[in-house]
């Protein structure tokens, strides 16, 4: 059964942005914006459509509330310069709210979410991450920490509309990594990138990534490597998973701090990125190629 869709009135996203009712019914008249009719005739606007437009137009947001982001109220100045360090001090101390508000924030200024995970997740992350080195208080420190980023990374995913037709990413975390974060931000930046991004999350064995790729007919499979654990593929079978992806005419994307040296670096095919924002462009060239049936 289908989610029930999410609609505002032209009043409801007016009072988010802070404009007109008339100019709104106005954009929505002239195609900016994209909306439905109901069977008494009113335009009814998909919430995604609603975000869209706010990051697309730069609008200023003074209702958050109104979109289902209460929370990202007054937090726009924070996720400026080095914002990383306000986030990861509101994750520490268990500041909930405050912690989705600067990354809701953040996605609503029309930041990509690539840049969003390199700028403010990852550092703030990775230095929470040293924590369990002062005690058990560390391990929870962490885990509480990664449980909010992951509602709200999930939480933008289900605000991007995948395109008719769109060619299809599929993903997941690599053999051993039990790791949620890492494959849940790529899939959320390959789905902004245009894709239909299927996420099989952590600890996926290379073989069912790859029957996933043969089902799906993927046009990109990525894997993300966050575990140094033993369970963690070595370098020449990665390098023998993505020869075998390629075979099938997918792109294969590897990266994380775990990813092991290849033996033969360089292949064809085989993309190996250190940021959420070069999986991004890697992923533009694919879908590029795949619009031009290349």
């Amino acid at each position: 059964m289908e989610a029930t869709q999410t609609l505002l009135s032209p009043n409801d996203l007016a009072r988010a942005i802070g404009v007109s009712e008339s100019s709104l019914k106005r954009w929505v008249d002239r195609g900016e914006i994209r909306a439905v009719r109901t069977l008494g005739g009113h335009r009814r606007i998909p919430l995604e459509e609603a975000v869209r437009f706010i990051r697309h137009s730069r609008h200023p947001v003074v209702d958050p509330a109104v979109l289902g982001m209460a929370e990202a109220s007054g937090h726009a100045g924070r996720v400026e310069g080095s914002g990383w360090r306000a986030l990861a001090e509101a994750l520490r101390a268990d500041d909930h709210a405050p912690a989705r508000g600067m990354l809701l924030a953040a996605y609503l200024l029309g930041t990509p979410i690539a840049r969003i995970a390199d700028e403010l997740i990852h550092p703030a992350m990775e230095e929470l991450g040293g924590l369990w080195k002062h005690g058990s208080a560390g391990i929870m420190v962490e885990h509480r920490a990664t449980d909010t980023c992951i509602q709200t990374v999930s939480q933008i995913r289900s605000l991007i509309r995948t395109p008719e037709g769109a060619p299809v990413a599929v993903g997941g975390g690599a053999p051993g990594d039990p790791y949620v974060l890492g494959s849940l931000t790529a899939a959320a930046t390959l789905a902004e990138e245009g894709f239909r991004a299927v996420n099989l999350g952590p600890d996926t064995p290379l073989d069912v990534l790859a029957a996933a790729a043969r089902e799906y007919r993927a046009s990109l499979v990525w894997l993300s490597l966050s575990s140094q654990g033993r369970s963690r593929p070595s370098g020449r079978e990665l390098a023998a998973f993505a020869h075998a992806v390629s075979e099938g005419g997918a792109k294969v994307a590897l990266g994380g701090r775990a990813m092991p040296p290849l033996p033969t670096p360089g292949m064809p095919g085989l993309f190996v990125g250190k940021s959420m924002s070069e999986l991004a462009a890697f992923a533009a060239g694919v879908r590029a190629a795949a619009a031009l049936g290349a």
